[in-house]
């Protein structure tokens, strides 16, 4: 399978909807290298997430994510790319993804990031300084902005070989669509 005129694929979504568990998967099954724009992070910084937002603040982070995502799709090699859950909060991201990379929305219900995120056990700033309330109201905040910034948007909640298949299958559908559309990427 080719990528969309030679565009690396970019997984976008809320905090735990698998985009880490899936690009790895998604990448291995095209043959693509597989990077997590918060790795990417954290090796530039030589400091942890949890660090970064202590030391930085959100605001500093945002930089430093724009930074590395700036990096990663100004150069030309194919590859599929985890982003943070907040990274497409800036418009400037939002542009850039836009032009440079093909973006799927995982859209993973709030139950099952509740329960992945428990699974998971803390690490993640926003939710373990948030009640699930206010978690749940910026994850409802963050959903049209996740689906406005994607070309593709799957659903996120079964197993993540099944997503990959669904991603597959959804994104060589597309293509027809994009095209009939008059949709220029």
């Amino acid at each position: 399978m080719t990528m969309p005129e030679g565009r690396p694929l970019v997984l976008i979504g809320f905090m735990a909807s698998g985009k880490t568990t899936v690009g790895r998967l998604l990448a291995g099954r095209l043959g693509l290298p597989f990077v997590d724009l918060d790795d990417r992070i954290v090796e530039r910084a030589g400091k942890t997430i949890p660090e970064l937002f202590r030391q930085i603040g959100e605001t500093g982070f945002r930089q430093l994510e724009a930074s590395a995502l700036a990096d990663l799709l100004a150069d030309p090699a194919l590859r599929v790319i985890a982003g943070g859950g907040g990274l497409v909060l800036r418009r400037s991201n939002r542009i850039l993804l836009r032009k440079r990379a093909f973006t799927v929305f995982l859209d993973a219900s709030f139950p099952e990031v509740r329960r992945r995120l428990r699974r998971d056990g803390g690490g993640r700033p926003l939710a373990d300084n948030l009640a699930s309330p206010q978690l749940g109201e910026l994850y409802e905040d963050r959903r049209a902005i996740y689906r406005d910034a994607a070309d593709l948007r799957i659903p996120a909640d079964g197993a993540p070989s099944e997503i990959v298949k669904d991603i597959i299958m959804m994104y060589i559908s597309s293509q027809g669509r994009l095209e009939k559309s008059g949709r220029k990427r």
